[in-house]
């Protein structure tokens, strides 16, 4: 029985009806609204404007408000839990997370990313102060890293796991290195110390990063973990079968499908009968792929700073300039000005809809980019270049819904591919039909061997924002 439904059974509040946690559960958001005002009313009451027993139903009641969009007096409650904690243990209590979370989606809402994305550090600052042993830190760290990951920011995302690796992962005492000269760099972690299983998720979540962000070879990673884990034998099947899949997954991505299809095969070896239904149909992988050819001799040139964008007379002559710079592949792949360079398939959690550049020029400049899309995403100023105007308002891109089906073959391949909309604009089925192309899916297995399989359906929605 969790503490908001006991602070509300103390104030005889009927289980059925009245408890407004039953009826946010229930989507029922202006009737628990309600609930949780009259809660914290009669709390205030008779404990006081700054009991802790307020900080449930602030919470509540902040989720509550965001789901009907008053984004305002969500912030608002969020922010009188937080001051709670502040005020009863600390400005660096932990406890306060929650409402820090509900600061998090605010800043989404309104606009501002890099404000989110402080609210999200800070988060994670509040565990570490709790100690490296804390039994906070580690999902903390998962945390962190998933929110850098749904928000495009894969270096922060590998570098936060790496760190959890590098603290997480036992070192070889003195002795031993002195008699072995262990290397201990990531990619070879000591083999015979007690490792923690919960590691193996900072390993395939690495693995993930590594494809989204468009580098190669994500196996390798994969594969240290293997060598890892296998060497100490501390992984329930569950986890055995989890890397196996993705260490598929990841040899299947870069093109080495010997490999993926024997790890898929170990998988299913070692899967109970209740978990073949893994292996059952094809599934979706995450990520990412370029839609339009690498030239290495297209080259885009782009202001040296905001300010330089300006003409300028530097050399006194008479003669004015500009001071420009060669654009990276990056930014070329993200330019405003260009209809969709890339896609992702990153099979997130949230629907954050936002990319947050980790790397810019000017203090000035726009540090995030919208996203829109699921599951392959795409930049949203770039998708407007091939959608006509009636499709170019939000609620309108709301309702498209792309229905597509296709052939997944044994080496995870799409063939005889069909868009089923028959009024889609033609830019935008050819964008489809490039990404599915260029993606693979894990093929479905049958007696442990990859099958081809036909008339696999996937629609594709464009719903924007939180």
């Amino acid at each position: 029985m969790g503490p908001l439904l006991l602070a509300c059974l103390a104030w005889g509040a009927s289980a059925q009806d009245n408890l407004p946690f039953l009826k946010e559960q229930a989507a029922e958001y202006p009737a628990a609204i309600a609930g949780y005002r009259i809660l914290i009313d009669e709390i205030t009451a008779d404990q006081g404007n700054f009991s802790l027993a307020l900080v449930e139903p602030l919470i509540g009641l902040s989720r509550s408000l965001l789901k009907t969009g008053d984004v305002d007096a969500a912030e608002q409650a969020a922010r009188r839990a937080q001051h709670l904690y502040h005020r009863n243990d600390g400005v660096l209590a932990i406890g306060q997370v929650d409402a820090i979370k509900l600061l998090v989606q605010y800043y989404l809402r309104i606009g501002q990313p890099a404000l989110a994305d402080q609210q999200q550090q800070f988060a994670y600052y509040l565990a570490t102060r709790q100690g490296y042993n804390s039994e906070d830190l580690l999902p903390a760290g998962y945390e962190l890293a998933d929110w850098y990951k749904e928000t495009g920011q894969y270096r922060a995302a590998r570098r936060t796991l790496e760190r959890i690796i590098e603290q997480y992962t036992p070192q070889p005492s003195a002795a031993d290195a002195a008699n072995k000269s262990l290397n201990k760099s990531l990619d070879n972690p000591t083999e015979d110390s007690s490792v923690d299983p919960a590691l193996l998720a900072a390993y395939t979540r690495l693995a993930t990063i590594t494809r989204l962000d468009g580098a190669c070879c994500s196996y390798k990673k994969l594969d240290t973990a293997a060598r890892l884990f296998n060497a100490n034998e501390i992984l329930s099947s569950q986890q055995k079968i989890a890397l196996n899949l993705a260490l598929g997954d990841a040899h299947l991505l870069s093109n080495r499908n010997t490999e993926a299809m024997d790890y898929y095969r170990r998988a299913w070896l070692i899967s109970e009968e209740e978990q073949l239904d893994t292996f059952d149909a094809p599934r979706e992988i995450a990520q990412s792929g370029v839609l339009v050819r690498r030239d290495p001799s297209h080259q885009v040139w782009l202001p040296r700073t905001e300010r330089s964008g300006f003409a300028t007379n530097n050399s006194g002559n008479g003669a004015f300039s500009r001071e420009f710079r060669l654009a990276s592949v990056e930014e070329r792949l993200a330019l405003a000005s260009l209809p969709p360079q890339s896609f992702t398939l990153p099979l997130n959690n949230n629907n954050y809809q936002v990319s947050i550049r980790e790397t810019y020029t000017d203090d000035k400049a726009d540090r995030a980019r919208s996203m829109i899309g699921a599951p392959f995403q795409f930049s949203y100023s770039q998708l407007m270049h091939i959608l006509p105007n009636s499709l170019q308002k939000p609620e309108k891109l709301a309702d498209l819904a792309i229905e597509m089906e296709f052939t997944v073959d044994a080496d995870g391949n799409l063939h005889d591919i069909r868009i089923l909309n028959e009024s889609l604009p033609r830019g935008l089925r050819t964008m489809m039909l490039k990404v599915l192309v260029k993606s693979k899916f894990r093929p479905r297995l049958e007696n442990g061997l990859p099958m081809a399989t036909q008339g696999v359906k996937l629609i594709q929605t464009f719903h924007s924002g939180v």
